[in-house]
């Protein structure tokens, strides 16, 4: 079920606090899970995580 969209549009309301909240959230988590890929990376480099390549 996908929700009644009268109501979600009447709980969001017509400003863009809604639309900039997400987005902020949606930069930050970019950022973060870019973050998070070079750690893995580097760990796996640096040999203090054990990695295989699967073909």
């Amino acid at each position: 079920m996908s929700g009644d969209a009268a109501a979600i549009a009447s709980y969001l309301g017509s400003g863009p606090l809604f639309d900039h909240s997400l987005g902020e959230f949606a930069v930050k988590y970019a950022r973060q899970n870019e973050s998070d890929y070079e750690t893995f990376v580097t760990e796996i480099r640096e040999r203090r995580l054990e990695a295989m390549e699967i073909e």
